[in-house]
């Protein structure tokens, strides 16, 4: 991920789910108070794949037959993975709790 090699297509998308991201955390902290432990794990998640899609914003610019012949970039991988932990353990906190 060579962020200097970007061009301004993907700096200005990555810039946007950047602020994206910034703006749930902001939304998130505002509601510290009133959120349930689960639904601060689905905002996790979310935070985390929208995070993701900051680090890889060539993967949208892309056709869609295109991106899927190619594998899926590191830091969207993570992402997903992250998104999906969270989402489990909410699931797993709602269950319980």
């Amino acid at each position: 991920m060579e962020i200097s090699a970007w061009t301004a297509k993907e700096k200005y998308m990555s810039a946007f789910w950047l602020l994206c991201s910034i703006s749930l955390v902001a939304i998130t902290y505002i509601q510290k108070s009133k959120i349930t432990p689960s639904s601060l794990l689905q905002d996790l998640g979310l935070i985390s794949l929208i995070f993701s899609w900051a680090l890889a914003p060539v993967f949208f610019l892309q056709p869609f037959n295109i991106s899927i012949k190619k594998p899926i970039p590191k830091p969207l991988a993570f992402g997903f993975l992250a998104f999906f932990a969270f989402q489990l353990a909410s699931s797993i906190a709602r269950y319980f709790g």
